[in-house]
């Protein structure tokens, strides 16, 4: 029988406070860390198996380049650049991660759930119409709001019911989010972080996927 195939989509928070350290990164910032998570994880995955491909978006990014954006410039997905579509892995691919940075200096304040509805409408139509397993993993450092009102709430509600539902004329299965929270929530974390981690998790858990805050590669989830 042959193996099943998968996409994952990386959706990964390039604002300004991912260029700081976590107290056990040793000098690397915690997008650094992501992106070396990221580039490991792959390579892994390509050893193990030929039935996997992958994309890549940031947010809080001082590009916009992403198809809701495109297709309605005042739709509200600024900042969302999709640095890799749907593919393989390739040299190509591991450079544009290495060569993402922090938008720091910029002042733009990342919009998690616009980012998580742009990234799940480009999950549905890749590969649109094959069952494909396809996965979604958030890794923020959880230091913006993300949720400021009861609208927002309801549109992280909304979120929820669509990764848990699908697509299925797309013959797209429900889509498990998994969460990498760059560094430890602990007394001395932000309000804000605190609050968001609690957020994410029950967000993550209620798709049927995970949550991990990670401090270093040994923490990593995936």
């Amino acid at each position: 029988m042959a193996a099943s195939k998968s996409i994952m989509h990386f959706l990964v928070d390039s604002n300004e406070s991912m260029a700081q350290n976590t107290s056990s990164m040793h000098g690397e910032s915690k997008l650094n860390v992501a992106k070396s998570a990221i580039i490991t994880y792959c390579c892994q995955r390509n050893l193990d198996s030929k039935t996997v491909e992958f994309a890549l978006t940031s947010y809080g990014d001082s590009v916009t380049d992403n198809a809701m954006a495109a297709s309605d410039p005042n739709s509200g997905y600024d900042n969302i650049n999709d640095v890799i579509r749907m593919e393989t892995m390739t040299q190509d691919s591991y450079q544009r991660i290495h060569r993402m940075q922090p938008s720091v200096g910029t002042g733009i304040k990342p919009n998690t759930i616009s980012a998580l509805l742009s990234t799940f409408d480009a999950l549905v139509k890749a590969k649109k119409n094959y069952k494909y397993n396809r996965t979604m993993v958030l890794v923020t450092d959880g230091e913006n709001v993300i949720a400021e009102d009861d609208d927002d709430m309801e549109d992280l509600t909304n979120v929820t019911k669509a990764l848990n539902k699908g697509n299925a004329a797309a013959l797209v299965k429900p889509i498990p989010l998994y969460v990498m929270l760059t560094g430890k929530v602990t007394h001395t974390s932000s309000k804000i972080k605190r609050e968001n981690s609690k957020l994410l998790q029950s967000l993550a858990e209620s798709t049927g996927g995970g949550y991990v805050e990670a401090e270093n590669m040994g923490d990593i989830l995936w």
